[in-house]
């Protein structure tokens, strides 16, 4: 294998890391958004309020998400979707400090 085509397997695999990372991050930002939203909602909030606040902490749990990501991507190796689902809502728990 010449080194031209190790630098392309390694291109390609940091392209697919980015790419997993990147879709790992987008699935718990959401969920945190979702997460959010439903409490501030069932609170009183207004529904304007609400949806500011779930975008605020979606982008906090995302900025942290990225940050350590490379451990956080187990949660896609899991095969049980209930396990991805807890072990998600753990991570939003975790990333807003409920959790220490």
């Amino acid at each position: 294998m010449g080194s031209g085509s190790r630098a392309c397997a390694v291109k390609e695999g940091v392209r697919l890391y980015f790419n997993i990372r990147a879709a790992h991050v987008e699935k718990v930002r959401h969920f945190a958004i979702e997460s959010t939203l439903v409490d501030a909602l069932s609170q009183g909030m207004s529904a304007k309020d609400a949806a500011k606040q779930a975008q605020k902490e979606g982008a906090k749990v995302a900025k942290l998400v990225t940050r350590q990501c490379l451990a956080h991507m187990l949660v896609v190796s899991l095969k049980s979707k209930d396990l991805q689902r807890l072990a998600i809502l753990w991570e939003v728990n975790w990333a807003v400090g409920l959790e220490k």
